[in-house]
């Protein structure tokens, strides 16, 4: 695809990182100006700006997943209100995921920019608050059964016209959530975000001209979307299948399969998942707006990871998701984990049938879950209601050159920071007593997974804490590639105050309302990473490197990667290493569920 230029390519550069580092600026006001950890430590929100027509035009290195559900929201925004109908210093605020939008604790906050009394552009940021009402502290329902139990849901409203703000909506707002003052002042903070990205904007309209600014989001368009036709014509022609299971839906123990059959043609992909089972009673549907971010992403990783997130990029890329799938739900099906829990799977499968294309370009699986847990109660100290919301990291796959990353947000929901335990404890009553790797369970390959991590909570004394999780990955393990092996799923345990041990759920990581007694616990072991190629091609000075770091045991290293340590001096053992890998090596395996490739020249 050739991009016609009239914009001079110094002139081109400078423009685009200005409004790249125009809606970063915009994210570390979010960040500043917040009021809760989720924006402060976890940087759970994103931040962009967008054309006249909501066609996207930067978008910080913020959460993947905000990349397609933002883009959605703000069409159908623009379109029910009307451009007509919007002045200066009018905010417009929504979280209908069936609308466009994540699931109801994200909320969206957007501005019409106008230059010269003419509407040019929006800014807009999407950030997840600790509640938004709902069944349950946090708005992580894992047994609503329709979507009115999850949470207060709001079209696209005016939440301030011509700069004073619309009292009937914020009232409206903090009548229906448990922590009124935490997310009006984080609405707040959105606000002050879009005020500098509207500052900012402006003044590179000022500095370059206005014509100027038309004609550079227009090559910068389609700029992006010739970098990833270009990216996708270097995957070879072909179908390829590829399906992977959610372990149930919180209200039955049926699994749900998610099946992908990605199409490249020249410089189209299609991503159909005809085949996926039909939508799930229990919150892990995934609205169309979910499945289109995931799958453009996992594409994006693969064809052009490296290219400017625009409009452009989602140009050369079709999602098929048949209606009533547990990827493109009816109304009101409920859908709170569908962004962190089922997007990631989406986002997996994708990756997982290209793998069969480009494996030298492809990661094993990842920890596939965003491992939400709320802790709730009343302060001991101020008789408030609080709410801790977590969402410890996973192991990321191995690649085809090292090791995966430990300790890192799942895939799709990932640039999340990992949140401190000093942090929490000083603002909650809350006593983390473990956060540590998940060391021995990432998958064994020539490259091994990365580990998930271990966290406990417990409760202080003359306490209780009621407890809801929504979470997945505990039945089905992340898959290798190129015959690696599976990582490890995940695990939710309740521990007594006499150091009993049970399950937290017999739906794994789906509970709501569990009560903790003072003194009692609960462990998170995160899913890890899957590895990549054969475990018994190793480097045998690695292994030996994960035994001395305590990562595998000696058993691990003999039986998985068929190394033999000497245990009196630690040294490699070369000769009965030689001797033991030499014994006939399993088939080479892509993955779990794998369907079929078709493959055409």
């Amino acid at each position: 695809m050739q991009v016609t230029r009239k914009i001079p390519p110094a002139t081109f550069e400078v423009m685009k990182n200005t409004q790249i580092n125009i809606v970063r600026e915009m994210g570390l006001v979010m960040q500043r100006a917040s009021f809760s950890v989720v924006f402060s430590e976890g940087l759970d929100f994103s931040c962009a700006l967008y054309n006249a027509r909501g066609g996207m035009l930067a978008q910080a290195e913020n959460i993947p997943a905000h990349l397609g559900v933002q883009r959605f929201l703000i069409k159908n925004s623009i379109k029910e209100i009307g451009p007509e109908n919007m002045k200066p210093g009018d905010v417009m605020l929504s979280n209908d995921a069936y609308f466009g939008g994540s699931h109801f604790p994200d909320l969206t906050v957007m501005g019409p920019i106008f230059h010269k009394g003419e509407l040019v552009a929006f800014g807009a940021n999407l950030a997840h608050h600790s509640d938004m009402g709902g069944m349950v502290p946090g708005s992580f329902a894992s047994t609503a059964t329709e979507t009115y139990q999850e949470g207060l849901q709001l079209p696209a409203v005016k939440f301030m016209v011509e700069g004073k703000v619309n009292r009937d909506v914020l009232e409206i707002i903090k009548r229906n959530v448990r922590i009124p003052n935490d997310v009006s002042a984080d609405i707040m903070a959105q606000v002050a975000s879009l005020r500098t990205g509207q500052k900012r904007l402006l003044g590179l309209i000022d500095r370059h001209g206005f014509e100027t600014f038309l004609e550079f989001n227009e090559e910068l368009i389609d700029y992006s979307e010739a970098r990833m036709r270009d990216g996708i014509r270097s995957i070879p022609q072909g179908e390829y299948e590829f399906e992977d299971f959610m372990d149930n839906d919180g209200i039955t123990f049926k699994p749900y399969k998610i099946h992908v059959a990605v199409k490249v043609s020249e410089d189209k992909v299609v991503c159909d998942f005809t085949g996926t089972d039909p939508q799930a009673k229990g919150p892990i549907n995934s609205p169309y707006s979910f499945t289109t971010s995931a799958s453009v992403v996992a594409v994006k990783c693969i064809a052009d990871p490296y290219g400017p997130a625009n409009e452009g990029m989602f140009k050369p890329i079709e999602v098929v998701a048949p209606e009533g799938s547990i990827v493109n739900p009816i109304r009101p099906a409920p859908i709170t984990g569908g962004l962190g829990e089922t997007s990631n799977r989406v986002a997996g499968v994708v990756w997982g049938a290209l793998a069969k294309a480009v494996p030298e370009r492809s990661i094993a699986c990842q920890g596939c879950s965003d491992n939400n847990i709320f802790l709730s109660g009343l302060d001991p100290k101020t008789k408030q209601l609080y709410i801790l919301y977590d969402y410890p990291e996973v192991g990321w796959g191995a690649r085809p050159f090292a090791d995966g990353v430990s300790a890192f947000y799942a895939l799709h929901t990932g640039n999340v920071d990992n949140n401190l335990a000093e942090t929490y404890e000083t603002k909650w009553p809350v006593l983390m007593t473990r956060y540590s790797l998940r060391a021995g369970t990432g998958g064994a390959g020539k490259f091994r997974g990365g580990f998930g991590v271990t966290k406990e909570y417990t409760a202080y004394p003359q306490h209780e804490i009621a407890v809801t999780t929504l979470a997945d990955r505990c039945k089905f393990p992340p898959y290798g590639l190129m015959g690696g092996k599976p990582g490890s799923p995940g695990r939710w345990t309740r521990i007594r105050s006499d150091g009993r041990e049970e399950a937290l759920s017999p739906y794994g990581g789906k509970v709501a309302g569990a009560i903790l007694r003072p003194g009692e616990g609960v462990r998170i072991e995160t899913p890890s990473g899957g590895g990549y190629g054969n475990p018994f091609e190793r480097d045998p000075e690695l292994v030996l490197n994960d035994l001395l770091n305590e990562y595998v045991t000696l058993k691990q290293a003999e039986r998985e990667y068929g190394v033999v340590v000497d245990k009196e001096t630690m040294r490699v053992d070369h000769e009965q290493t030689r001797r033991r890998r030499a014994a006939p090596v399993a088939a080479v395996r892509i993955g779990r569920g794998v369907s079929s490739s078709r493959k055409t020249t």
